[in-house]
């Protein structure tokens, strides 16, 4: 009976350990390819730990039945399974890192939010949200609506994506949850099917709904002074109370700031937790140096057949990606971006005539292994001061 006890303990112990090594950054366990199998495991994990669960406890009972005095089973069974509750009930990622329990907004003229705190804003139909960053690393995700619209935001503190997405597949609304991470970016499974979608890409990675895709609305990354300047009537997230804490910790380690390191380049790739700037614009995709940015401020560059520019607001936190076509050169004068001595603010609206005039192009600020993960095909900008 011992070695049943033995075998059923030991059995469960790696299962409960694969799992968590698996689904959690790990050293070594996010440059595996194991999404197939950890899905498999822990899709039908009841069925492989409740026969282990019982064989554990029966042959604990036989064992002391037998022998009264023998202790160690009891204790070491009790251990495990210890160990398998934490798991399954404090450590699962969606414990971790909650929901917030009201979500409040409040104007410019209510709002206490430090204004150097960089934001990820959304506009839609006249309305602006700033949504900021700490709140959206603790959270992870934030279900909440604008206008008619409605959106999950969403953020993975470990590569720094900031996303927003309509919750409809196939038109019909749905609820995730946090279940994990994939490549060190946050993972999300649908209440329905149980499928597991990319925080980043919005993409159905494995499961019923593989290769789904959400629609994504366009977000912006801006400190919350430089938004209000541009959206003056936008509403401001305002703090979880139960979160304070966690918000507090986020902000002092400086997780919600960008890094300015130089990135370092060896064998022609960047360092993978450099800073960049992905651009997409159709299937074309392309990657700029964050540092590069912040020497140059204007960045003139192409993405496929068009003509871009990207700006950096002398705060050196918001930044902007704007089609370019008519080669444009511009000059920041304090707040105001000016093409050709014309006038913009940063959604590139002429400020002369109120026209939008500067087309946006989707771009993002994150870490190049994550963005490199997601965009295989991208093409990158060097910095050519430094090859």
């Amino acid at each position: 009976m011992k070695k049943i006890f033995y075998c059923a303990l030991l059995l469960l112990f790696a299962f409960e350990f694969s799992l968590i090594y698996l689904l959690k950054p790990f050293p070594g366990s996010q440059q595996l390819h194991s999404i197939e199998l950890i899905y498999f495991l822990y899709s039908y994990r009841f069925y492989i730990e409740i026969p282990l669960v019982f064989t554990l406890l029966y042959s604990i009972f036989r064992i002391i039945k037998t022998k009264p005095f023998t202790k160690t089973p009891l204790f070491v069974g009790l251990a495990v399974l210890f160990f398998c509750y934490v798991f399954h009930f404090i450590l699962v990622a969606e414990n971790r890192f909650k929901q917030p329990k009201t979500i409040l907004f409040k104007g410019i003229q209510a709002d206490t939010t430090d204004l150097n705190m960089t934001i990820l804003g959304i506009v839609h139909d006249g309305e602006a949200k700033a949504y900021p960053i700490p709140y959206l690393i603790y959270h992870h995700q934030i279900i909440d609506s604008i206008g008619q619209q409605q959106f999950i935001a969403t953020y993975c503190g470990l590569c720094k994506t900031g996303r927003f997405f309509e919750p409809f597949i196939d038109g019909k609304y749905t609820t995730f949850r946090l279940v994990g991470v994939n490549h060190y970016n946050a993972m999300l499974e649908d209440q329905e099917t149980k499928s597991w979608w990319s925080q980043e890409t919005g993409t159905c990675i494995i499961g019923k709904l593989k290769g789904k895709q959400l629609q994504e609305i366009s977000s912006t990354t801006m400190s919350l002074q430089t938004w209000l300047i541009t959206y003056p009537q936008s509403k401001i997230m305002q703090p979880d109370p139960p979160s304070l804490q966690k918000y507090k910790n986020i902000i002092l380690r400086g997780e919600h700031l960008p890094k300015n390191s130089i990135a370092q380049v060896q064998h022609q790739q960047w360092d993978d937790h450099s800073l960049i700037i992905g651009v997409k614009k159709g299937a074309a995709k392309k990657a700029f140096e964050w540092t590069y940015l912040i020497k140059k401020q204007i960045i003139y560059s192409t993405i496929g057949n068009t003509a871009i520019v990207i700006t950096l607001h002398p705060d050196k936190n918001s930044y902007n990606v704007f089609e370019n076509p008519n080669h444009l050169v511009f000059s920041f004068h304090n707040d105001t971006l000016m093409g050709n001595q014309t006038p913009y603010n940063l959604a590139g609206i002429n400020l002369q005539t109120s026209q939008q005039e500067l087309i946006p192009v989707p771009s993002y600020r994150e870490f190049w292994f994550s963005w490199q993960y997601a965009n295989p095909t991208t093409t990158y900008f060097k910095d050519p001061d430094l090859h």
